[in-house]
């Protein structure tokens, strides 16, 4: 039992890995540089074109910023470089994606008196099909029925494909409730929206101390996270595997 709890909080701190937009997952030296620029003390915002933000959000301090394996966290939260913008001068915040060479397209270079600047975003390849994305602004809005895409991202048995499943989302006195159709059923309290991102935690009723989703969303037809379980191969002389899978959703219509 011990083997099996050092295991599951072994990879409990391992970092999630978020399929978000653009540049939410990096390589590790471009985070690093990322972190360069994003100091404590810096004054940023975020500002999500793509998403059809119509204006730039309003600045706060960079108290922390980590670097967790391919991913920046700032103020404790995962963000997506593409979004963020650091400040450059007494008016001036420049894209913190473009700065280190993310990859970041379709967004503004700066933002300087709290408009855009530098040039038009050009559509690019990654937006050809959704060129206006919805923020989420309610935790609500959670609620449906999603297609997710799951991949297993590190197991300590071998791996197997793993079919697309249907998610159903319930939010009812103040729980969620999420389906699955392995017949898992996730449970929590949503998280307050912070820099424009829910990020929640849930746990299974079936393996609550074994099992945990961590779900993040900032569209309202998509999330992204990870799920981290323990689970049997089945025999009686099987060994417990500890797995931890990537989940992408988007709503069904």
């Amino acid at each position: 039992m011990r083997t099996l709890l050092a295991l599951v909080a072994a990879v409990l701190v391992a970092p999630a890995i978020a399929h978000a937009d653009q540049c939410a997952l990096v390589d590790p030296k471009i985070a690093d540089a990322a972190k360069a620029l994003a100091k404590t003390g810096t004054r940023a915002l975020e500002y999500c074109e793509p998403c059809g933000d119509k204006a730039p959000g309003a600045a706060f301090e960079i108290t922390s910023a980590v670097v967790r394996g391919k991913q920046l966290v700032v103020n404790g939260h995962g963000v997506d470089l593409a979004y963020v913008y650091v400040q450059s001068g007494p008016k001036e915040f420049k894209n913190l994606g473009i700065a280190v060479g993310c990859g970041a397209s379709s967004v503004s270079p700066f933002v300087r008196d709290g408009k855009p600047a530098g040039r038009p975003p050009a559509p690019g390849p990654h937006w050809s099909q959704t060129p206006s994305m919805p923020r989420a602004t309610s935790a609500d809005e959670l609620v449906g029925t999603w297609t997710v895409k799951v991949t297993t991202w590190l197991s300590s048995c071998a791996t197997r494909q793993r079919p697309d499943e249907t998610w159903d989302v319930d939010l009812t006195g103040g729980t969620y409730t999420i389906t699955t159709s392995d017949m898992l059923t996730f449970e929590g309290t949503p998280a307050p929206l912070t820099h424009g991102m829910f990020t929640h935690s849930l746990k299974t009723r079936q393996l609550p101390s074994s099992t945990v989703l961590k779900l993040s969303h900032s569209l309202k037809d998509r999330f992204w996270g990870t799920i981290v379980r323990a689970e049997s191969l089945g025999g009686a002389t099987d060994p417990i595997c500890v797995i931890q899978l990537n989940v992408s959703g988007t709503r069904k219509p």
